[in-house]
């Protein structure tokens, strides 16, 4: 049974709403840290009892609307670095910003916009951070954030973006991490011309189907790709087209796109690549997709389809030191499939869902036995409880280079 708490707000007669325990209705302004929160007030209107002072301004959950920023409002608001107008009322933002020259971080998360007007937000020449997760915006137009020339995140999650404008973006000459995750977006090409200093780029969610040649030419400081959960799972991924101008990049996230076959050679291209995600895929071969990833550290490839490793396919990946192969078809894993691993190598099995050919896992005990190995599992693997003493092991040979494990830390490398 659950039980959800609810407590009034407070003793304050004008803080009359009820919260949750989480969202404190607070009135107060700490001198020393320049803080000044009216939270959960059901507030109108903009205080004008704001402290000439202060530098962040939290006024999150009341009922602010456009009109509550005319101008006498934002003189309130003139010298604020930080303001927080989370889970308020707010339609449209079209000049109400006049006057906030100072202002860094805008959090408009959980209102109710729906459209960001052409050079709307052009009066704030400092800001740095812009949050607009959770409204209703469904097309990202050209200009719509121009004058923006300090912006360094734009967070534009779980909108119902269908559209980004060719250009959208270019204005932003200093962004670094652009957030469009759980949007409805299908056409992702020419959206991020001009994007020279973007690091972070999360598309995770959305509808994308196709990546064109030379979308990604201005992003050569890109660092984080995140293409997880989307439709491309009949994409051509041609290494020399489709990841042009990424010579930075150290993750690639392609999980949950049901892909069945992507082509060898396909990442060749991305020689900074540190960690590759394929998980969650339906590929039922891996020959020939990591040539030329000589920097590749951390692969993830569980949850596919994959009955058999080809020899040699690891064999160029000096750098590897964690793979994950579990929940695939499976049911050996050779003993010299790193044969020339330059340092320990983390193997996930898990969950090891198949009928495993336990006498072909034999140099695993053996590696047991000198320290190079630890062996751990989950779920209800079919070897005997992995009694190994029950094993007809020979001398298959030697792998000093291999430590089996279940991975735990996996989901924390970013």
């Amino acid at each position: 049974m659950s039980v959800l708490l609810a407590l009034p707000s407070g003793t304050n007669s004008d803080c009359t709403t009820f919260f949750f325990w989480e969202e404190d209705c607070q009135n107060d302004y700490n001198s020393t840290s320049r803080v000044f929160s009216r939270t959960w007030w059901g507030l109108t209107e903009v205080p004008q009892d704001i402290p000439a002072d202060a530098r962040v301004v939290n006024l999150r959950g009341n009922k602010l609307t456009s009109s509550s920023f005319e101008q006498e409002g934002s003189d309130a608001l003139s010298n604020v670095e930080e303001l927080n107008l989370r889970k308020n009322h707010i339609r449209s933002i079209e000049g109400v910003w006049r006057g906030l020259g100072s202002l860094k971080q805008l959090d408009l998360r959980e209102n109710q916009l729906w459209r960001i007007r052409p050079g709307a937000l052009s009066a704030l020449l400092s800001l740095e951070n812009l949050l607009l997760y959770w409204n209703n915006i469904g097309r990202i137009e050209n200009g719509s954030f121009a004058g923006l020339q300090s912006l360094k995140v734009l967070d534009l999650t779980s909108n119902k973006i269908s559209v980004v404008e060719v250009g959208a973006f270019e204005c932003l000459k200093n962004l670094e991490k652009l957030y469009l995750r759980f949007n409805d977006i299908r056409n992702i090409a020419g959206v991020f011309s001009g994007l020279h200093s973007l690091k972070i780029l999360s598309l995770s969610g959305n509808e994308i189907s196709k990546i064109e040649e030379g979308t990604f030419d201005s992003t050569g400081n890109l660092e984080q790709l995140h293409l997880s959960s989307n439709k491309l799972s009949f994409a051509r991924l041609n290494g020399a087209d489709v990841w042009r101008g990424l010579s930075s990049l150290k993750y690639l996230g392609l999980s949950s796109n049901k892909m069945f076959y992507i082509e060898k050679g396909a990442f060749a291209s991305l020689n900074t690549l540190e960690q590759l995600d394929l998980n969650l895929n339906k590929l039922r071969s891996v020959d020939g997709l990591f040539d030329g990833l000589y920097r590749l550290k951390y692969l993830f490839l569980y949850y596919n389809e994959i009955d058999h490793i080809e020899d040699g396919i690891f064999d160029s990946l000096y750098s590897l030191t964690t793979v994950t192969l579990g929940s695939n078809k499976l049911t050996t894993v050779r003993w010299d499939l790193f044969k020339n691993a330059k340092r320990p190598i983390e193997l996930d099995l898990n969950p090891m869902e198949n009928k495993w050919d336990c006498s072909s896992l034999c140099w695993l005990k053996q590696e047991e036995q000198h320290g190079t190995v630890t062996w751990s599992y989950r779920g209800a693997p079919s070897c005997e409880s992995l009694d190994w003493a029950s094993f007809a092991c020979g001398n298959p040979g030697k792998s000093d280079f291999v430590k089996f494990s279940n991975f735990e830390s996996y989901g924390k490398l970013l």
